[in-house]
């Protein structure tokens, strides 16, 4: 789903983002504007045909990982250019036996192992990084939603700093919303 399709799907509704609108004096007022908010993103995930659900295989793979040994795998899946090249790149041994000099019969030339844990350190830290910032973005809509006043500016600095996620988490980022904007609705109701 394009980023900028959340706010204009939500500014395209005018009467919410009218701050002269009496209405917002009104606590209930607010709280309806909400729900209103909550069915157009509810409609818009329902209707947009740019939004796929990956699945749970991918979301899996790609997630930041719980255990050293999902770390492990969840890089390779990440990482290598191919399937066979992570294969070859596992199996290589660290040190070859002196007593067998026969050449190699895949033609590669075998990488030491003690320059993968490099590589996958960085990797790790990369995926740390957006997981805090998912995180952050994630705990900033859900301790203070904003007043329909403010949502606009509030839905384009998400917008922006939506930018620095991955294209899964942006998604997964979306969901979290159109969730809490549920929950605003059915506790209101």
């Amino acid at each position: 789903m394009d980023d900028g399709l959340l706010i204009e799907q939500v500014s395209g509704f005018p009467a919410l983002f009218n701050k002269a609108d009496k209405r917002y004096k009104s606590k209930l007022d607010k709280e309806a504007a909400w729900r209103t908010i909550g069915d157009i993103l509810n409609e818009m995930r329902r209707t947009t045909s740019n939004y796929q659900k990956l699945p749970e295989q991918e979301l899996r793979a790609q997630s930041p990982p719980s255990s050293p040994s999902v770390a492990w795998d969840s890089m390779y899946q990440i990482t290598s250019d191919s399937a066979s090249e992570s294969n070859s790149m596992v199996q290589t041994p660290l040190f070859t036996s002196l007593d067998n000099e026969t050449p190699s019969t895949s033609g590669k030339v075998p990488i030491p192992r003690r320059t993968m844990p490099k590589k996958r350190n960085a990797q790790e830290a990369m995926i740390e990084k957006m997981s805090s910032c998912f995180d952050h973005l994630n705990k900033r809509v859900q301790s203070a939603p904003p007043t329909p006043d403010e949502d606009l500016h509030f839905a384009k600095s998400l917008a922006h700093d939506m930018k620095i996620l991955s294209p899964l988490q942006k998604i997964q980022f979306k969901k979290t919303i159109y969730e809490l904007l549920e929950n605003i609705a059915s506790e209101t109701l």
